[in-house]
């Protein structure tokens, strides 16, 4: 039988040699300074491999004049138990050759393994994990558009599918950052750390990587309300949503989490931004947020609740069943985004539509027949346009 040792495929890469800035020419002082700690990453952290399919594994070090680094595959356990051939790992599942790895020809899916690499003259290692693939045909990121302040962190997860769009589980996902914005683990946790735009992006297998544009706020400059107005008309008794945005020097913007005020005679705010007008029409204060130092002030008035003539309606639509039929006396109701009380409700006509006159906000709308459902949401910047929502019920 033979041992572990002799399974391992090790091909050895000398690197060609780099000089560090300022080492050449020049002298030395005195003072016996630190020697700086040695480090080495790899790029790709993981990865996942179709047959047939090349991976370079590329490794840099810092503080480390002439860098040698060796490449060792480890292959999967479940061939190493059976004393697999050599000839055998190179088809079903690959072989290393100075760092490239190339699957088999007839690489078997869900197969894992490893790819160390040890930095010998410090002594320091890397390992890279893989696993083999079925053929990808795209991959999808998730946000594809974010922002973030310096120092915060996110998550993002990329899923990988086969040609007929079902999702391909077992992956190892290549997360890589451009533009010097930040850094991201093998998991696709992003560190925010420098101010400016950049990508994350997302590899499985032989497909296209997912792009996901990323703004990274730096030191924070100025702070925004919005919706804004001067001033901001709320109705009597109405809920509405407000967010507020920093900037810093350069314009990158994203949202954050205020701390809210609202003159009490207008009504009430929540921690999350969420004002309820009070009843009381004609009264008039200050919206104020505060973030990290900065501070935003708009002036609000409570506004009469328009009454509708008789007739018009601002939000429309049909709901219909599974099938596509109109659903006729289907219940429709009406919820602040976010919120549990129902604030309006209609019944559909036997064509499956209905009409509603709400406020200017953000809307749940719910569709109830029999124990079939639908959802969906409606957004009013102003009560004098008009929006259409369908639903579509579901068992």
């Amino acid at each position: 039988m033979r041992s572990m040792n002799s399974m391992r495929i090790a091909v050895v890469a000398l690197a060609a040699a780099f000089v560090l800035a300022g080492c050449g020419a020049g002298g030395g002082g005195g003072g016996g300074p630190v020697t700086p700690t040695a480090t080495l990453a790899v790029t790709p952290l993981a990865f996942s491999s179709e047959a047939d399919q090349s991976v370079t594994i590329t490794p840099t070090v810092t503080n480390i004049a002439t860098p040698a680094y060796t490449f060792e595959l480890v292959p999967p356990a479940s061939m190493t138990r059976v004393a697999a051939t050599p000839a055998e790992i190179a088809d079903k599942f690959g072989t290393l050759t100075a760092g490239v790895f190339k699957a088999g020809p007839n690489a078997t899916v869900g197969l894992r393994g490893s790819i160390i690499v040890t930095e010998t003259s410090h002594h320091l290692t890397a390992t890279v994990p893989l696993v083999i693939v079925p053929f990808v045909d795209h991959v999808t990121i998730d946000p594809t558009v974010t922002s973030l302040l310096a120092n915060q962190s996110r998550t993002f997860t990329a899923t990988a599918f086969d040609v007929d769009s079902n999702p391909i589980a077992d992956v190892l996902v290549d997360y890589r950052v451009t533009g010097g914005i930040g850094s991201i683990n093998a998991a696709g946790l992003f560190l925010a750390r420098n101010a400016g735009e950049g990508t994350v992006t997302a590899k499985v297998g032989g497909a296209d990587a997912a792009v996901s544009s990323v703004t990274v706020v730096g030191s924070v400059t100025g702070l925004s309300i919005r919706p804004a107005g001067n001033p901001i008309q709320v109705e009597a008794g109405t809920q509405r949503q407000f967010k507020a945005f920093v900037t810093d020097a350069s314009n990158n913007e994203t949202q954050v989490t205020a701390t809210w005020e609202a003159t009490a005679a207008t009504g009430t705010i929540t921690a999350a931004g969420l004002f309820t007008a009070s009843a009381t029409v004609g009264a008039s204060g200050t919206l104020t947020a505060r973030y990290s130092g900065q501070t935003a002030s708009l002036p609000l008035t409570v506004v009469a609740l328009v009454t509708p003539p008789a007739g018009p309606y601002n939000v429309r639509g049909l709901v219909s069943t599974s099938g596509g039929t109109p659903a006729a006396g289907a219940l429709v109701e009406v919820r602040v985004l976010n919120q549990t009380p129902v604030i309006a409700t209609v019944t559909t006509s036997t064509d499956g539509t209905y009409r509603l006159w709400l406020p200017a906000g953000t809307y749940d709308l719910t569709a109830t027949l029999g124990a079939s459902t639908a959802q969906s949401h409606v957004a009013l910047p102003t009560q004098d346009i008009i929006r259409t929502s369908n639903l579509q019920l579901t068992p």
